[in-house]
């Protein structure tokens, strides 16, 4: 099996990801809000967004939305009731995610086209 490693940006990017889940402009708007940053560059949100479907963390429906599932999101969200802010339990999830490396349990690939890439944030710039 592939064995995959995360980084900063990805947990900032999965952290981002609501419950019950978001379209790809929805995915990026909420990064962006959260994270007070400008859209992740493609080739970073691609790769997370795949190798994240690789792991079992996300699940892309046929619909076109991204979803957390559910034992997923709530280890990504478990620092949420014990720090003062979202940016802390961003910061304890990520000390706790990237220094693992995470097997692919799935053969899941979610390819993410630079036009629809380029169409979502065009949606949120305007």
């Amino acid at each position: 099996m592939i064995e995959i490693k995360f980084s900063e940006m990805d947990s900032a990017i999965l952290y981002s990801i609501p419950q019950p889940g978001v379209d790809l402009a929805g995915v990026i708007r909420y990064y962006c809000f959260i994270n007070r940053d400008a859209p992740p560059p493609f080739a970073v949100l691609a790769s997370c967004l795949s190798n994240s479907a690789a792991v079992g963390i996300l699940i892309a429906s046929a619909d076109g939305r991204f979803t957390i599932s559910r034992g997923w999101y709530e280890y990504i969200h478990r620092f949420d009731s014990q720090t003062s802010n979202e940016i802390e339990s961003l910061i304890a999830f990520d000390e706790l995610f990237t220094p693992q490396t995470w097997r692919a349990v799935a053969e899941h690939d979610v390819r993410l086209s630079e036009n629809n890439y380029n169409a979502a944030v065009a949606l949120i710039r305007r």
